[in-house]
C-alpha cells in the first residue's frame, strides 16, 4: 500500500481507496431465485443496484478528478493508480461475467478511466504485458457488430468513442502495431469506417493512421476492402474526414496491391476532381497519393487523359489562394503576438510543402514524353521556375520553414531538370539561368531523383547577388507564356524577339 501522500487534499486518497476496494470484489453471477423466495430476491436487487451505483459513482468521480492528469506513473498517487489500473484491466475488461452484467453506463466509465490511464506510455506499456489487447480487441468486435446492427444502442456511440480512442494510443512501435495486427484489432476498425456517428469514423480513422505505419499492417488493412469506402469518404464526407481519409489512403498507397485497388476504384478521377479545393493539407494528401499513382507507366496516361496536369499546374499560380487551417486561442496580447508568428510559419510550411508535392508529382509525369510536352505547353516552365527563387527578409525564419523552402527549391530544380532531359525543351533553359547556375543545373544528371543533387545548385542561386537575382528574374519572366504583350502590331501582340536578319525580324 502506498504512503501517505503530502501537498494533495486527503479526499482524493479516499476516492481511490474506496474504488479499488469496489474493484478488487468483482460482481458474482446471480442466482436464480425459488418461487416462494421473492423478498429475497426484491433485497438482492436493491443491494445489488446500491453496490453498482457506488462502483458508477466512484468511477464517474475518478475521471472528473483526475481529467487532467497526463502522467500517472510518477504522481503522487501513482501507487494507487498502478493497482487501479490492473484491477480495471483484470477485474472489469477481462472479466465476461461483470461485462454481461454490469450496467452499460458503467462499463462506459471503466472504458474512460482505462483511456485516461493510458495517457501515461507507462500503462499503455502494462496494458500489452497484461493481455489488455486480445480482449480489447474482441470487445471492439462484438460491440461494432452490435452498433452495426443497432446505432442506437444504449450507449454504444460512446463505448465505442473510448474503445477506439484506446487503439489511438497502442500503434506507438512496429513491435506493437505487429502485436495489433495479430490480434486482429484493423478488422473492426475497418467495419467503423462505415459508422454513421463522425466521431467513432475519425476514431478509427486515427487508430488505422496509427496502425498503417508499418509495411506488413498495409497489407492486412489492404486486404479487408477498405478503399471503395475511402475513396467515397474522400469524395463525399465533411472536411475533417475527408482529410483523416485521405492521409490513411496516401500511407496505405505505398503499397502496389493497394495503388491497383484505388485505380479499380476510380481514384485516379476522384482525386484529380477534388483538387479544386482551397484546403492546403487535403490537397498535400491528395497529391502525395497522385505522385505515387504516378509511378504506374498506365496511371501516368491516365492522369493527362482525364486532364491532370492543368489541374496540377493550377496548385502553383501565383494568384491561387488557399485555406489553411488554423487553432482559435485566448491569451494574453503578449503571447498572443508569438502565436501569431508561430502560425503564419506553420501556414508558410504547409503551403512551401504542398508546392513541393506538386513539384515531386510534375516531376513522375515528366517521364511519360506526351506528358511532358503537355507541362511545358501549360507554362510549366515558368511556373516551375518561380519557385527556385525566394525574397531574403530582415525577419528570422524559423528552421522548419526554412527547410520547407529548401526542399521547395530543391524540388522545382529536380521537376525543370527532368524537363529539360528532353532535347526539344533545352532551348528555353538556356535563357533561364546564369551560365554559371547552367553549368551546374546540367552536372547533376538526367532524370537524378535524390533531392540531395540539387542541393549544391540550390545553394549557388541563394549566393546570387541582388542584381544577378534581378536578371534571372527578368529571365524566368521571358518563360511565360501567359505574359502580357510589349507592344502591339496592328492587332498582333508582340511577346517576344524570335530573331533577327537581313529581311528583318520575327517575333512571337
Amino acid at each position: 500500500m502506498p504512503g501517505k501522500p503530502t501537498k494533495v487534499p486527503n479526499s482524493e486518497e479516499k476516492l481511490l481507496k474506496k474504488l479499488l476496494n469496489i474493484l478488487k470484489h468483482p460482481a458474482k453471477k446471480p442466482q436464480l431465485p425459488v418461487l416462494s423466495d421473492t423478498k429475497k430476491k426484491e433485497s438482492s436487487n436493491v443491494a445489488a443496484v446500491v453496490k453498482q451505483s457506488a462502483e458508477g459513482k466512484c468511477l464517474e468521480q475518478f475521471s472528473i478528478l483526475f481529467q487532467n492528469v497526463r502522467t500517472f506513473s510518477t504522481h503522487v498517487y501513482g501507487g494507487y493508480f498502478s493497482q487501479i489500473f490492473e484491477a480495471l484491466l483484470k477485474q472489469r475488461l477481462v472479466c465476461t461475467e461483470w461485462m454481461t452484467l454490469a450496467p452499460r453506463e458503467d462499463v462506459l466509465r471503466v472504458f474512460t478511466c482505462l483511456r485516461m490511464l493510458m495517457r501515461d506510455s507507462s500503462y499503455q506499456q502494462l496494458f500489452f504485458k497484461l493481455g489488455g489487447v486480445k480482449t480489447l480487441v474482441q470487445r471492439l468486435h462484438v460491440l461494432t457488430e452490435e452498433y452495426l446492427d443497432d446505432p442506437e444502442g444504449q450507449f454504444t456511440v460512446d463505448i465505442l468513442k473510448e474503445m477506439t480512442n484506446i487503439c489511438q494510443k497502442l500503434p506507438t512501435t512496429d513491435e506493437k502495431r505487429e502485436w495489433l495486427i495479430a490480434c486482429g484489432v484493423h478488422k473492426p476498425l475497418v467495419m467503423l469506417l462505415h459508422a454513421m456517428d463522425i466521431v467513432v469514423l475519425h476514431c478509427s480513422l486515427y487508430a488505422l493512421i496509427g496502425l498503417s505505419q508499418s509495411e506488413s499492417a498495409k497489407v492486412a488493412i489492404g486486404e479487408l476492402n477498405c478503399i471503395e469506402i475511402l475513396l467515397r469518404i474522400i469524395e463525399n464526407y465533411d472536411m475533417p474526414s475527408k482529410k483523416l481519409a485521405a492521409n490513411l489512403l496516401k500511407i496505405l498507397c505505398s503499397h502496389i496491391n493497394i495503388r491497383e485497388q484505388v485505380k479499380v476504384f476510380e481514384g485516379i478521377r476522384i482525386c484529380l476532381s477534388l483538387l479544386d479545393s482551397d484546403n492546403v493539407k487535403f490537397l498535400w494528401y491528395l497529391v502525395w497519393i497522385i505522385v505515387q499513382l504516378s509511378e504506374d507507366q498506365d496511371s501516368r496516361e491516365e492522369i493527362r487523359l482525364l486532364g491532370g496536369i492543368p489541374l496540377i499546374l493550377s496548385l502553383i499560380y501565383k494568384d491561387r489562394v488557399f485555406h489553411v487551417d488554423q487553432n482559435i486561442l485566448v491569451m494574453s496580447s503578449e503571447c498572443a503576438t508569438k502565436a501569431v508568428s508561430d502560425v503564419e510559419s506553420d501556414n508558410n510550411v504547409e503551403l512551401f510543402s504542398l508546392k513541393s508535392a506538386v513539384c515531386t508529382a510534375l516531376t513522375e509525369l515528366v517521364l511519360n514524353d506526351t506528358n511532358a510536352q503537355q507541362i511545358v505547353q501549360g507554362n510549366g516552365i515558368y511556373l516551375l521556375s518561380s519557385l527556385i527563387l525566394h525574397k531574403k527578409t530582415g525577419q528570422t525564419v524559423c528552421s522548419d520553414e526554412a527547410n520547407a523552402i529548401e526542399t521547395l527549391q530543391k524540388s522545382s530544380l529536380r521537376a525543370l531538370r527532368y524537363l529539360f532531359s528532353m532535347e526539344r525543351n533545352r532551348q528555353l533553359f538556356k535563357i533561364l539561368f546564369l551560365s554559371e547556375i547552367f553549368e551546374t543545373f546540367i552536372d547533376v544528371g538526367h532524370y537524378v531523383h535524390d533531392l540531395n543533387a540539387y542541393k549544391p545548385l540550390v545553394e549557388k542561386i541563394n549566393n546570387l547577388s541582388e542584381d544577378q537575382v534581378t536578371l534571372i528574374n527578368s529571365n524566368i519572366e521571358a518563360t511565360n507564356r501567359r505574359r502580357a504583350s510589349s507592344r502591339t502590331v496592328g492587332s498582333y501582340a508582340v511577346l517576344e524577339l524570335l530573331g533577327s536578319g537581313a529581311f528583318g525580324s520575327v517575333y512571337k
